[in-house]
């Protein structure tokens, strides 16, 4: 396929390619550069088109998969940053004030400080889908309420509601452990 073919095809599909991303990643934080790597995609393995289906069927696929994989990247990648997360940002009590927990951390002890960081970040793992969700987004991603609701597409009183019991039950956990 020459590069003036390739052309044509960007031209006329590029908007079916914006909504398949978007159905494959509501709220992704990278649209273009989705739809990017679903271009390149395409121009490596256009030659693995075999016509089994309409192009633009294969091309929806296409586009609609790689934004999942991307959504998965990144979620996998969320999960990853909780055990960098500071310990006095996810134990914040709602009055705001910081509490104390019985978590052996001696600072000049970096052994210390990552085996408390690994306990909160297993004690977030643990908390229910919807509360792990809203806390990695706001505490690890350092997103705010409006971005938080738009990622995860629920309503930012969902947010502020997931956050309150999630910061909540981490802190159950905490002191029961």
């Amino acid at each position: 396929m020459s590069e003036q073919d390739f052309a044509a095809l960007y031209t006329q599909y590029r908007g079916l390619v914006l909504r398949a991303v978007r159905d494959g990643y509501r709220g992704a934080p990278d649209e273009e550069s989705i739809c990017q790597q679903v271009w390149i995609t395409v121009w490596a393995h256009i030659a693995d088109f075999r016509g089994d289906c309409s192009f633009h069927s294969w091309l929806f696929k296409v586009a609609r998969n790689t934004a999942r994989i991307e959504r998965r990247r990144d979620a996998a990648e969320m999960r990853s940053r909780s055990a960098t997360q500071s310990l006095d940002t996810l134990l914040i009590a709602p009055d705001g004030t910081a509490e104390r927990f019985d978590i052996p951390v001696a600072p000049p002890d970096l052994v210390s400080v990552m085996d408390a960081k690994a306990k909160i970040a297993g004690l977030v793992n643990r908390l229910p889908r919807g509360y792990r969700a809203v806390i990695s987004c706001r505490f690890l991603s350092d997103c705010s309420i409006e971005e938080t609701a738009k990622f995860l597409s629920i309503s930012a009183g969902a947010v502020k509601s997931y956050q309150h019991r999630g910061l909540a039950k981490l802190r159950e956990m905490l002191r029961s452990n």
